[in-house]
């Protein structure tokens, strides 16, 4: 009986540890935006920035202001660790003039670069239960992730870090993104 409680003590100091050393509690908070009609789940303690138009011509950090082009950006940081502050962004862009979603996207698959970032790959894949692309892209020394859809406003895509050497628990955050993802859920 002794070692059990032994045990127990063991189970649960290593609970509260890992807590510690990743930041959470574990508790999901819902952001909704009802203009552009979606809702997601993101860990309490995470930091929330959603971008604004620029107001001057001062250098801004590029998450805080909306560049050309999008309507909607907002991104989710854990922000816990200060050597690495993995963050998922939700942006939401206008079509160009003239351009359909299919073309916009064929043009996104044959391109060199998308935000700087050579595409890999992109392959078919569901996010709540819409048809959507998921794609892979090289990030100088890691891959990034970005799910795109068709949107009533233009295209959303979800840009988050795959497989990354710098982020010491990039496999926590990697689950994290697939259950904000699998959270997700658009209204309209």
């Amino acid at each position: 009986m002794k070692r059990y409680f032994h045990f127990l003590r063991i189970i649960f100091v290593t609970a509260i540890i890992t807590g510690v050393l990743y930041g959470q509690d574990g508790r999901w908070q819902k952001y909704s935006n009802k203009e552009f009609g979606y809702t997601i789940k993101y860990l309490a303690g995470w930091k929330i920035t959603e971008a604004k138009p620029r107001k001057d011509n001062k250098a801004a950090y590029g998450g805080e202001i909306l560049l050309p082009g999008e309507l909607q950006k907002i991104s989710f940081s854990d922000t816990s660790d200060r050597y690495w502050q993995a963050t998922l962004a939700i942006r939401v862009l206008e079509l160009p003039k003239g351009k359909t979603f299919a073309q916009w996207m064929k043009e996104y698959e044959a391109s060199d670069t998308t935000d700087f970032n050579p595409v890999e790959q992109v392959i078919d894949t569901i996010v709540s239960g819409r048809p959507a692309k998921k794609a892979t892209l090289f990030n100088f020394d890691h891959t990034g992730q970005e799910l795109i859809l068709k949107h009533k406003n233009g295209v959303m895509l979800f840009s988050y870090e795959g497989q990354n050497p710098n982020d010491r628990r990039n496999e926590w955050h990697m689950e994290i993104f697939r259950k904000m993802i699998k959270s997700y859920e658009q209204k309209n």
